[in-house]
């Protein structure tokens, strides 16, 4: 069940960069496997690279030659955007004719180039190593591989920061960036989640991994904001003067009363004219004013 996380991605969070085998024998025969930087194609053995095998990158970088427990060993052909090179590899690490020059990534002491190696020592020590594919390694090395604390950025946007042995990431995070979404706990020696949280921030989840599997899942936003409603639903009620709108309908009456004008003017014809007028007001009106019992708000405190 080391592989039901990558399952659990595919439904929930619909990732697109996981290890899936397209056609073959992708455990112990011929296969080819989508590993998301890459496609391999070629013979397999307990779900890794052996034999015989072509890695394509895409672009017109890949590499065809033997493979052993997943790594580059022996010889084979390494094309970068198409033009063809001989090389030979030992565990994952291209070995080149030793030169007099002072060696990229060697800190001075080594004569042999390490292949992308563009700062430090990228054989025992600190360093930084760019492949065809767009990836990058910066961190620590032993025998020319990550071992200690490093991280590994992907041309997918992906970034796994960890500490390694032996190529192997042990505890750390990983950042799915098609999904925006963060590990953070302990890997299996093959790379899947073991024990730790995913977070979705655009989904708002967290899951909870133990074993390689799912074991909790929770939203934080939408619990808090239950909680808050849940504990005010607790303290407050609907408010029964207003019948919880917050204002009503006011009816007042004013007496009746009538006021005299009078008044005077000229007339057109000539001569002075004089007029007396009444004007009555009183009786019912209606207004909406604010609930005194809620101040507003359609509720009161129970």
């Amino acid at each position: 069940m080391r592989y039901f996380i990558f399952m659990f991605f595919c439904i929930f969070l619909s990732a697109k960069g996981d290890a899936q085998c397209i056609s073959g024998d992708c455990k112990n025969g011929y296969g080819k496997m989508n590993l998301g930087y890459a496609v391999y194609e070629g013979s397999f053995k307990n779900g890794e690279p052996e034999g015989m095998g072509t890695m394509d990158y895409g672009g017109g970088d890949k590499y065809t030659g033997t493979w052993q427990k997943g790594k580059e060993d022996g010889a084979g052909t390494l094309y970068k955007k198409g033009v063809a090179t001989k090389v030979f590899y030992r565990e994952g690490v291209l070995q080149v004719t030793p030169t007099k020059e002072v060696a990229i990534g060697g800190n001075g002491d080594w004569k042999e180039k390490v292949l992308g190696c563009i700062t430090g020592d990228c054989r025992e020590g600190e360093g930084e190593i760019v492949f065809p594919s767009g990836n990058r390694y910066k961190g620590l090395f032993r025998n020319g591989v990550a071992n200690g604390s490093g991280e590994w950025s992907f041309a997918s946007g992906d970034v796994l920061k960890a500490v390694f042995e032996e190529n192997k990431p042990l505890h750390g995070t990983y950042w799915h960036n098609d999904v925006k979404t963060l590990f953070n706990g302990t890997f299996n020696p093959d790379g899947t989640a073991k024990d730790g949280t995913y977070t979705a921030r655009s989904m708002d989840a967290v899951v909870v991994v133990k074993d390689g599997y799912v074991t909790a899942e929770y939203h934080p936003k939408r619990d808090s904001l239950n909680a808050i409603a849940a504990k005010h639903a607790r303290e407050f009620g609907r408010c029964a003067y207003c019948e919880g709108k917050g204002q009503y309908l006011n009816t007042t009456w004013s007496s009746m009363k009538s006021t005299r004008t009078e008044g005077t003017g000229w007339t057109p014809t000539g001569g002075y004219t004089s007029n007396v007028t009444y004007k009555t007001t009183g009786g019912f009106s209606q207004n909406m004013i604010t609930c005194p019992k809620c101040k507003g708000t359609g509720e009161i405190k129970r």
